[in-house]
């Protein structure tokens, strides 16, 4: 569709007439062509939207993608609370049922070990190196109930260990005969 473009002044009471038959949005140019299409017969398709129209639509889709957002976060949130009950409740039922039996060991009675051994407390790496085993391999085992056995059965003096959590480090056994 070739163009072409007209230009001309209107009197300050011709510009306010034209405004009053303007739509929300639309410019004074806006109003004219769309004015001048109608009176001329030609399709008013191209009609220009306002602002307001645009904006709307926007925030409409924006809304939109926000509600969907929201609602696949809430069915995440959902999904891992669900696994998180499952979770503690299998726990309970480990716990209750003696399947895994967990020692702790306090670290009041490793203060007295450590006297008498010389402060000998290793971190998993440095206790993974003297018993010749992966770290992983000793993070693994170090919650089963026979931990100080298989530790002892590795070590090359045949010490006997066990890992305090409050420090994060293994401390050797003493024989208590």
């Amino acid at each position: 569709m070739n163009t072409q473009v007209i230009s001309y002044r209107l009197s300050t009471e011709e510009v306010l007439q034209l405004r009053q038959k303007g739509r929300p949005g639309e410019s004074d140019s806006q109003i004219a062509q769309r004015l001048m299409r109608e009176a001329l017969g030609v399709s008013t398709n191209m009609s220009t939207k306002s602002t307001t129209t645009l904006d709307e639509r926007i925030e409409s889709i924006v809304e939109e993608k926000l509600s969907a957002f929201a609602a696949n976060q809430n069915d995440l949130l959902s999904r891992l609370q669900e696994r998180l009950q499952l979770t503690e409740s299998r726990l309970e039922e480990i716990l209750s049922t003696g399947e895994a039996q967990v020692s702790f060991v306090s670290v009041d009675n490793v203060d007295k070990n450590v006297d008498e051994t010389g402060d000998r407390l290793l971190s998993g790496v440095d206790l993974a190196k003297r018993l010749g085993v992966n770290p992983g391999t000793l993070t693994r085992n170090r919650a089963k109930p026979n931990f100080t056995q298989w530790s002892q059965g590795k070590d090359p003096e045949q010490w006997a260990w066990q890992y305090v959590s409050e420090v994060e480090q293994y401390a050797p056994v003493l024989s208590t005969g």
